[in-house]
């Protein structure tokens, strides 16, 4: 059978089989050479679709008309959707911290979850009432209570990356304003006037003055 391709915009990703084809989507086919110019799946008659996805050297490209996410914007999305109900449970743990800790006075309390955390990695006593506080009111274990952090540690630090601080030197600055500007050219779904916003927007923040 043929290999497949599936182009989203400037996502292209490799298929298993033959996927769902619409009738306005832009088909490449390839042996080794381009076969013929794309056309639209429904400029191919029935006959001639079957005989191309028999090839075992044919190569199809599917330019989907209906643009989809491919499967690493959906990792990411889903990775983000998981990493926020995290957060939201975070609140719930916080809440329930505060509310049945009532021997402790005012300032022992905590605005928010990173206080507490950051406490907690500094009191074992904290930690505990942490602990004890998660598997008596949501039926966690102290070992998936620490999965939750670590995985959403993970997601912060690939997101909030270090080498986008600020760095200290007119080289180094003008590198990482190099580099911002770069990253217009990988993300295809922006607004006309984003790109002239968002260069401003990054000589603002590595801007050597």
């Amino acid at each position: 059978m043929a290999t497949f391709y599936e182009k989203n915009g400037g996502c292209i990703e490799k298929k298993n089989g033959v996927q769902q084809v619409d009738p306005e989507d832009i088909i490449t086919w390839i042996t080794y050479i381009k076969e013929e110019k794309p056309r639209k799946r429904s400029d191919i008659s029935d006959e001639k679709w079957n005989e191309v996805i028999a090839k075992t050297d044919a190569l199809l490209i599917v330019d989907k008309d209906k643009k989809n996410k491919c499967s690493g914007e959906k990792m990411i999305d889903a990775r983000n959707d998981i990493c926020n109900i995290i957060g939201m449970w975070y609140d719930l743990l916080l809440k329930t911290y505060n509310t049945h800790n009532t021997r402790l006075s005012y300032n022992k309390r905590f605005k928010n979850f990173g206080e507490l955390y950051e406490e907690m990695t500094k009191n074992k006593s904290v930690e505990g009432r942490v602990y004890v506080l998660a598997k008596d009111h949501y039926g966690m274990t102290a070992d998936e209570v620490g999965s939750l952090f670590v995985y959403k540690f993970k997601r912060n630090r690939t997101v909030h990356k270090k080498s986008l601080e600020k760095g200290e030197t007119k080289p180094v600055l003008s590198q990482q304003l190099q580099n911002a500007l770069e990253l217009l050219q990988l993300v295809t779904d922006q607004p006309s006037d984003f790109p002239i916003a968002f260069e401003k927007c990054a000589k603002c923040v590595y801007g050597s003055s």
